[in-house]
């Protein structure tokens, strides 16, 4: 039997050393994963989803956005772990914001306007992107090729 020193990232175990000043840190399997969506992955693999974007109840999925505004133009700037990064063109403060980020949003997506909803976050810039009738895996696809075409216009 082996005596482990786990190491916590809140309350979800990642990690344990056998000593608690000790050298060796042993990574829990599956406990990390790490993926760059410029870089190729494998003959035939796809990145991961990233925990930003997850399975809704209703069968669609909800994605984490950090919203950058008063950008020259509509794009998505970066996909994390922990949001999606969309630049738009006018300030959060302007009535129309929303609706212009739901529009840009429909556009990625090619989905209809009924099928995504904005839901509030943590702050005015993060909000929750709902997306009805649409797999993650999808929707992740279709931000990393809107991801690729931003960058390719930079």
């Amino acid at each position: 039997m082996e005596k482990q020193y786990r190491l916590n990232i809140g309350k979800l175990p990642i990690g344990y050393k056998t000593e608690p000043t000790g050298r060796y840190l042993y990574i829990l399997d599956n406990a990390l994963t790490t993926y760059s969506s410029s870089e190729g992955i494998g003959d035939g693999e796809k990145a991961p989803v990233p925990p930003c974007i997850v399975a809704s109840k209703e069968g669609g999925a909800i994605v984490a956005i950090e919203i950058e505004d008063r950008g020259s133009r509509r794009l998505i700037l970066k996909i994390s772990g922990d949001f999606v990064r969309v630049q738009i063109k006018q300030s959060l403060q302007s009535s129309g914001a929303i609706e212009e980020l739901l529009d840009y949003m429909r556009t990625i997506l090619g989905v209809r306007l009924s099928q995504l909803t904005i839901e509030k976050g943590a702050s005015p810039r993060h909000k929750h992107l709902v997306i009805y009738g649409m797999l993650p895996e999808s929707v992740f696809e279709k931000f990393n090729q809107a991801l690729q075409v931003g960058r390719s216009r930079s």
